[in-house]
């Protein structure tokens, strides 16, 4: 059985990838949000679905609908995503797309606006005719079933930006545990060795728990933080930098601490493993390990009582 000892060296590693794993999200929505990959996404996911390849069609005048062009500001221009939506609700998709395709009329799109202001009509694909047309034959439900057929298209818009976002957090991850000698070897041999430092590591992690208790299984509290990620970037540097682990290059933590600078080749080689090893448990992502502590407190916290009632050999 696993005793205290064993649960709080987990601990304090455990605790480690959840703070590196928050700061590389972080950095990721810093990255994203000046990027706008999300609205590229979204607007790629749009040229799919509405069989707009260009976007010059039915998808610019998707984007030029007042209720859709009320979600950013400036002109919608093929290509060109920094101004637009990240996100567009499925109600309003399905509310768009069966005013832009009316019954009865496959032949080209009129303008919502009105026929006074109506722009030449544009040919709607075939696909996109048929679907609506499918939808319609149920009149009470027609909305619901353009809102389930926006749902599906986006799970694969969502999966693209998940397999993005996870080659960027490692390498976000793999870039902190270089700067930072997050070395998951070295860390692990402090943590075995020093009781001081598990405790300290424990108490912190606890601590931390305790503010967040309120958060919903696989959820880090910064998917519900109000800070900026900048903010909560800081916030995260500053509590890492309170655990004491046996990370950084700064000369006094290194002279204190044997091995944290390779004497040779295989030394640097075990140092590499190490900070690979760190990156690949950021990549998992912090609510994985916001789960994974969570649970390994609850068992500490049910074997230590036993531990103090046991009789001394």
């Amino acid at each position: 059985m696993f005793g205290s000892p064993i649960l709080d060296v987990a601990i304090g590693l455990v605790f480690l990838y959840l703070m590196l794993s928050l700061i590389a999200s972080a950095v990721n929505e810093l990255i994203e949000g000046g990027l706008k990959n999300r609205a590229k996404d979204l607007e790629k996911g749009m040229r799919e679905l509405l069989q707009d390849p260009n976007g010059t069609g039915l998808v610019k005048r998707f984007y030029e609908h007042p209720l859709v062009n009320g979600l950013f500001a400036g002109p919608y221009v093929p290509g060109k995503a920094k101004n637009l939506p990240s996100y567009i609700p499925a109600r309003t998709f399905a509310v768009v797309l069966l005013d832009l395709v009316p019954a009865g009329n496959p032949a080209g799109v009129p303008a919502a606006g009105g026929a006074a202001a109506a722009p030449a009509p544009i040919p709607v694909p075939e696909g996109v005719t048929r679907a609506v047309e499918m939808f319609r034959k149920d009149a009470e439900t027609a909305r619901e079933n353009a809102e389930s057929w926006f749902n599906s298209s986006m799970e694969r818009v969502g999966g693209w930006y998940k397999r993005r976002a996870q080659v960027i957090i490692f390498c976000i991850g793999l870039g902190a545990a270089l700067a930072m000698n997050a070395d998951s070897i070295v860390v692990a041999e402090g943590l075995i060795s020093d009781g001081t430092l598990r405790q300290s590591a424990v108490a912190a992690a606890s601590t931390y728990m305790g503010n967040n208790s309120g958060t919903a299984p696989g959820a880090p509290p910064s998917s519900t933080s109000t800070a900026v990620p900048d903010e909560r970037l800081k916030g995260y540097l500053t509590t890492l930098a309170g655990l004491g682990l046996p990370i950084g290059w700064n000369k006094q933590a290194i002279e204190a601490v044997p091995g944290r600078i390779p004497a040779d080749f295989l030394g640097w080689l075990l140092k590499l493993a190490g900070c690979l090893l760190t990156a690949c448990a950021v990549s998992l992502g912090a609510p994985f390990w916001f789960d994974t502590l969570n649970k390994i407190i609850t068992a500490r916290s049910t074997i230590k009582p036993q531990e103090k009632r046991a009789p001394a050999a």
